[in-house]
């Protein structure tokens, strides 16, 4: 029997709902899925605050911070429980004893509810690891004592992803409830229309979904999540000579994908008239390739405004149903103001079978 693997969408539930019972979650993936964004996204949901730990960057004592002497200004036991304690246990008024300062990465307040979120656990060598039992499981550190309101999530790269790992240990392992995640187009295609991810890019993930994620531990560079993001940033800008821009998008996402996708931007850049679409909405001529059709319904998608949306749909319900949604849900997702259109209500009623 196959282990269930989460989508992105599946995991910002999980996370929320481990967040909310205080139930420490380890997130395992590929690099280059979003695991750490998704962490931000649904700590945002709850108005959490997330302190990012990277356990690779501390030594073994480092958790547990700084030793120091302070003065004993009222006499107690040496042992945290006075049942247990002998008078030889007693320590006297003006007496030096060793504590440690509390590293500013952990919050200090008793009603502190942030998200403590151990990326790349898994990178952090043996006796690193053994310093986070304690505080996994019991929130604490020695004396000092995590507040119970705080959360605590992990994420770390599988064993076989190629990178620096070491396997975790049995007991730190039983501390956790561990889920995987795994890329969806939908779901990275909602993320990125939101984020402004270049309409060219998301037209082609729409077209080529394969294309999203092939992971190669081999490859020097293979397309993910993460590296569609570059490719974005990297069409956006103006540039004039196409064998640097091959070239950077192949240090991306890999020569393979690199080649179809500078394919599909010639084409992307054929497109209709988009401003014809718009002011002719019933004549102005329909696409019938699906490659084109995904791309028209893209950079529609990212020109669509509350006082153009109707003419955008008039000539979109001249494409096939699913490329309709596509387009709707693309332009929901840029701008929320067309959710509160005539137009918006209209289609929807009409399509109901269709989920956005």
């Amino acid at each position: 029997m196959e282990p269930t693997i989460l989508t992105p969408r599946q995991l910002r539930v999980a996370i929320v709902d481990s967040i909310e019972a205080s139930q420490p979650l380890f997130i395992w993936g590929p690099p280059g899925i979003g695991k750490s964004e998704i962490v931000g996204q649904a700590s945002a949901d709850l108005k959490r605050q997330v302190r990012d730990i990277r356990a690779g960057l501390l030594d073994p004592v480092d958790l547990r911070g700084v030793p120091y002497l302070a003065d004993i200004t009222q006499e107690r036991t040496r042992r945290p429980n006075p049942k247990a304690a002998s008078e030889t246990d007693l320590i006297p008024t003006g007496a030096k004893v060793t504590k440690w300062a509390v590293p500013d990465f952990l919050p200090t307040s008793p009603d502190a509810n942030d998200v403590i979120f151990l990326d790349e656990l898994n990178v952090a060598p043996p006796l690193t690891l053994g310093s986070f039992y304690q505080l996994v499981r019991d929130y604490r550190i020695g004396e000092f004592k995590l507040s119970r309101k705080c959360a605590i999530i992990a994420a770390g790269n599988r064993d076989g992803d190629g990178g620096v790992t070491h396997r975790l240990p049995t007991p730190l392992k039983g501390r956790f409830v561990h889920v995987e995640l795994k890329p969806s187009v939908d779901d990275w295609c909602v993320w990125a229309v939101k984020s402004g991810i270049d309409p060219s890019v998301v037209a082609y993930i729409r077209w080529k979904s394969d294309d999203l994620h092939r992971f190669d531990k081999n490859a020097r560079a293979c397309p993910d999540p993460r590296r569609w993001e570059f490719v974005s940033k990297i069409v956006s800008k103006p540039g004039s000579d196409q064998t640097v821009r091959l070239a950077l998008v192949e240090g991306a996402v890999g020569m393979e994908s690199a080649i179809r996708f500078v394919a599909f931007m010639k084409m992307y850049r054929s497109l209709p008239n988009l401003d014809n679409c718009i002011m002719n909405p019933t004549t102005a001529k329909v696409p019938n390739d699906p490659q084109v059709q995904y791309a028209i319904v893209s950079a529609l998608a990212a020109r669509a405004k509350p006082d153009n949306f109707g003419a955008i749909l008039q000539y979109a319900s001249r494409l096939p149903v699913e490329f309709q949604t596509f387009m709707v849900r693309d332009s929901a997702n840029r701008n929320e103001l067309l959710t509160h259109t005539p137009e918006f209500t209209q289609w929807c009623a009409a399509n109901a079978n269709f989920v956005l």
